[in-house]
């Protein structure tokens, strides 16, 4: 009995898959409104999440790829483009300096006939109104108590010690230590300019028999020995008048100008 029962239950498994696998042909040759059989139909509908999920795991990893691809490339281009950017302005500031230093000495050619253009080095923050440090020395042929003026002709100071090879030192008309031997152009009234270590300089007890003005342009007068006559010195901005004597404040006009490049006089 129990053999029978199972090549019954054999013959009715064996049945069942037979008609299922009749199904599965008939459904394949059944084609629906979609021109797709009813199989491929039921195999998309099981498919399709996976499908969907895969592409857009794809597609989100493609993508990020792709971005940090393109970020790394971006950035690579950015440093290749800023150093080159860096390169060309450095060319352009070089460029600029030359042309400048060009002008410099075409304008310096015009005015004298022995001179050098020095670059200002470096001047104390503490007393900027002091000196400077020049680019160049004996080597170059700075002396002591050569005449330095601007590219306008001027007067800015003179050579002092120390004078070294390459480098020397350029103390100003503002400068307390000296004085400037000066006149007030419209009137010849005469005496020594001298500085305080600030943006200007005065005539001291200048006797009062002739006026002076606020806007007075003051020159050398060469009576010092050192700094040769003619040269503009600056403008009188203030007078301090007392019992037959005047105090005349002048400001230079180097004090109003980029303190960058100079010319030494070779005086000699």
């Amino acid at each position: 009995m129990e053999r029978e029962a199972n090549r019954s239950q054999k013959k009715i498994a064996v049945f069942l898959f037979i008609l299922f696998i009749n199904l599965i042909l008939i459904s394949n040759n059944v084609v629906l409104t979609n021109n797709r059989s009813i199989l491929q139909n039921v195999m998309h509908l099981i498919a399709y999440p996976f499908q969907a999920s895969f592409a857009k795991g794809s597609d989100f990893i493609t993508g990020k790829l792709r971005s940090y691809v393109f970020l790394k490339n971006t950035y690579k281009n950015f440093l290749v483009l800023k150093k080159k950017q860096s390169a060309l302005k450095y060319e352009n500031y070089l460029l600029k300096k030359a042309l400048n230093d060009l002008d410099f000495s075409k304008k310096a050619k015009e005015k004298f006939k022995q001179f050098s253009i020095v670059d200002v080095i470096s001047i104390d923050s503490g007393f900027p109104y002091s000196g400077a440090i020049i680019n160049k020395g004996y080597f170059s042929g700075i002396k002591r108590d050569m005449v330095v003026v601007n590219i306008d002709n001027e007067l800015v100071g003179k050579i002092v010690e120390p004078v070294s090879m390459f480098s020397s030192k350029v103390r100003f008309i503002t400068n307390p230590m000296g004085g400037v031997g000066a006149y007030i152009e419209k009137n010849k009234l005469e005496g020594l300019l001298r500085g305080h270590n600030t943006s200007s300089c005065s005539f001291n007890y200048l006797i009062e028999n002739k006026p002076v003005e606020a806007g007075d342009i003051v020159i050398t007068s060469g009576t010092d020995k050192i700094y040769p006559p003619y040269l503009k010195i600056g403008k009188v901005i203030r007078i301090e008048k007392k019992v037959l004597i005047q105090n005349v404040v002048v400001k230079p006009y180097f004090t109003s100008k980029p303190i960058k490049k100079l010319i030494v006089i070779n005086n000699d």
